[in-house]
């Protein structure tokens, strides 16, 4: 903006003066003005446009904040929990963890935590390390995902098997420092799971087919 003394000098550069002088700085202040106003009022508009955006992007987020919340809300909902709100469990070392008792106390915080079912592989290999974590990767995708084939494939790895069980239980041995109440139910966790896998009924009848087929094939 020229100030009285710029405008004046502008004039005089122009050959003007007196009365002339006096309309031309008079009518160069008018327009001035207008310049002024003309930019408050192009500033304002600027402003509200950005408001109006401020305003909208501000409305995105709410509604993108609830949406989320509702869909966070609909997964806890199903026991779709997200994994970084999953408490930790420790995770499986090999040749230190059993995996058959791993995956019974795997089971049993997924049930106390009310996990849908369809989520319990996935978290499962989160906590896998070694050749049990190369078990799930080389899963085609269906089984990868599905927690029943996952065990199983598993669970044969480590031999967890009906003749595996049975192979631990005719061969187990009381460990260092455990008392023989410790090895007793030991030894009838291993004979429990080996009934388990062998799929025949708990009955007398059951028992008497397992371990006559047992001995049939022993001899």
């Amino acid at each position: 903006m020229e100030t009285l003394k710029e405008l004046r000098q502008y004039g005089e550069s122009l050959g003007l003066a007196n009365e002339d002088l006096i309309r031309f700085i008079e009518s160069q202040q008018a327009k001035q003005r207008d310049d002024r106003r003309f930019e408050r009022e192009r500033e304002k508009e600027e402003w509200e446009v950005e408001k109006v955006r401020l305003e909208h992007e501000l409305e995105l987020k709410r509604l993108d904040n609830t949406r989320l919340f509702e869909t966070e809300k609909h997964r806890e909902e199903k026991g779709n929990v997200n994994p970084s709100k999953v408490p930790k469990l420790p995770p499986f070392e090999e040749g230190t963890d059993d995996m058959d008792a791993y995956l019974r106390r795997y089971e049993r915080y997924a049930i106390s935590q009310k996990w849908d079912k369809s989520i319990w592989a996935t978290h499962l290999s989160a906590l896998l390390k070694g050749n049990a974590l190369n078990v799930y990767a080389l899963l085609p995708s269906d089984q990868a995902l599905d927690y029943d084939a996952l065990k199983t494939c598993l669970l044969k790895r480590y031999n967890m098997t009906e003749d595996g069980f049975k192979q631990k239980f005719r061969s187990c041995r009381p460990e260092f420092g455990e008392t023989f109440q410790q090895f007793s139910v030991r030894l009838g966790s291993y004979f429990s799971r080996w009934i388990d896998m062998s799929n025949v009924l708990k009955t007398f009848d059951g028992l008497y087919d397992l371990m006559l087929r047992d001995q049939f094939l022993h001899m």
